[in-house]
Parts: C-alpha cells; structure tokens; sequence
C-alpha cells in the first residue's frame, strides 16, 4: 500500500471527528506541505533517509512544527505497524528535532499598568484587561456566562470553550484540560467586570456579538487589535504581542507574587505541571532585578 492510501485511511479513522478539528486541519496540512516527498512510496520501501527529508522540509518552520511533523509520521508508521502492513516503525530509526525553548514573553509592569488605567473607555479594553487579570484562555474567554460568575465569592467557573469545528464554531461543555475549575477574582478582576456588567453585558454571554451570541474569535482578534491600536496612541512604546501572552503576563506574575507552582497550575488549567514551570524559567524582568543582589567581596 502506497503511504498516500494509508495516510487516507489512518486519517479517516483517528482523526475525523475523533480529536478536536483545529489539531486534525494541522494533520492535513502537515500531510500535505511535508509528506509529499513519500505518497506515492510503498510503505515497506520508506527508509531512513525520507524521514529526514520530510523533517528537512519543515526546517524554515519552527522547533515545534519540526516535531509535530516527526512525531505524526511516527503515529502514522506505528499503526501501520500495528495492522501489519510494515515490518518494523522505521521513524524509530531517526532521532527527533530537538526541542528549542524560547523565552517567554509577557507584557511589563507599565503596560499593565496603561491597559488597566483605560478600562472605563471602551469595551476593547475591558476585555483586554479581564484576560489579562484572569489567565482564560481565548476559548474559554468567549463561552464565559455571567452564570459561570459568582461575584459574591468571588470567583469563576471555567467549565466550557467555544472551539472552531468543521460546521463554524460551537460551545463545547468542556475545557481542554477536560475538567472544571475555579479561578479565584482579584480586586482589579472585580473591578473590571462591574464596568463590563455596566457598559457592555448583563446576561448571558460576558463577551457577545449579539444578545444571544459570544464574540467570535474573529470579532475577539478584530476588538484586541483594536485595543492595541489605542494603547499605542497613548504610548507609541506599548508593545504589539500575540493575544496568547495576556495568560502568559498573568502566568508570570501569578509566579513571581509568590504564588506556588501548584496553585498556578491549578488557576491556569494545566494538565501538566511542566508547562506551569515554564513560567518559573522565563521571567527575564525579575532575573534583571534579583542580579542586584550579587555582591563581590574582596578578598
């Protein structure tokens, strides 16, 4: 069976409607831009060597896309194993990219300070700073109910994400980490979801697009952009980062306010108390300020 059939069939029966359509859109495409060089060989004459091709193709890409292209042929060549239609996985005979970690980035203390001192005068703003002081995660921002909010206890239930699906986008009763969580309102969260409550919702959805409608995420990228747009007419320095480093901000400060590791990862939503520690590693502002501390004494 050539790899192209296989592929065909691997993909119809573990990623179809089995995992979330975003990861299964990436499998395609990534069959596509990388696994070109081997659809039409015979499964059993793949070596080495067009493994390494397949990996080369991806080398303009990032360590992560590198990877991904890696360990999906793998997935592919093991069932393949699986049914018998190989002798032997021979991505097993190949070493995977190695993992690059980059620094996180994350906004700094004065421009927390400029997003939160205009929260009062757009809804661009408000939901810039709700995400910024909460952690969510883009999804789990959008399916956001004022049910989900108990304001006397001060706190949130996660517990659903619009995600995109072959049929548009849906509200699915579940989070990525597939079970609930709480996540505790700071002063300031507070503070911001009494203007929201005031100016912009109050029921249903916390962020919409109509009455009985969340914000897209297109509507979510157009008001972020919007919001940058403002801040950097405030202050030209204000930084255009990705929307993803809100949670990232929230991470590293949650950390460096003493926070432990596990409380973060349970506010956060982790599986996996590694990514929580990325935080720990990454926060160059308050490495710049602890090297204060270092002292040489003569001797």
């Amino acid at each position: 069976m050539k790899f192209s059939q296989w592929f065909d069939t691997f993909f119809k029966v573990n990623c179809d409607d089995v995992i979330s359509y975003s990861c299964s859109k990436e499998y395609s495409i990534i069959n596509r831009k990388h696994f070109y060089l081997i659809a039409n060989k015979e499964l059993q004459d793949i070596k080495p060597i067009d493994v390494q091709m397949c990996i080369k193709t991806a080398i303009s890409y990032s360590s992560s896309r590198q990877r991904k292209v890696y360990y999906l042929l793998h997935k592919v060549m093991q069932e393949a194993l699986i049914n018998d239609l190989i002798d032997n996985n021979v991505v097993d005979k190949v070493r995977p990219p190695k993992k690059v970690r980059h620094e996180t980035d994350c906004y700094n203390s004065s421009e927390i300070d400029i997003i939160l001192q205009n929260v009062d005068k757009d809804c661009c703003f408000r939901m810039v700073a709700f995400e910024l002081l909460t952690g969510l995660r883009r999804s789990e921002l959008l399916a956001l109910t004022w049910d989900n909010i108990n304001l006397d206890e001060r706190y949130i239930k996660v517990c659903q994400t619009i995600v995109l699906t072959k049929d548009g986008e849906q509200l699915v009763k579940l989070t990525k980490s597939r079970r609930d969580r709480r996540v505790p309102l700071t002063d300031e969260a507070l503070s911001v979801l009494k203007l929201i409550r005031k100016y912009d919702s109050t029921f249903g959805y916390v962020f919409k697009y109509r009455e009985d409608k969340p914000l897209s995420f297109k509507g979510y990228y157009g008001r972020y952009q919007r919001c940058i747009d403002k801040l950097q007419a405030i202050d030209s320095k204000f930084r255009h980062l990705t929307p993803h480093k809100l949670r990232h901000t929230f991470a590293t400060y949650l950390l460096r306010s003493g926070v432990n590791v596990e409380t973060a990862r349970r506010i956060l939503g982790h599986s996996d108390i590694s990514t929580t520690q990325i935080y720990v590693h990454s926060d160059f502002e308050q490495a710049q300020n602890e090297i204060q501390k270092l002292k040489f004494v003569k001797k």
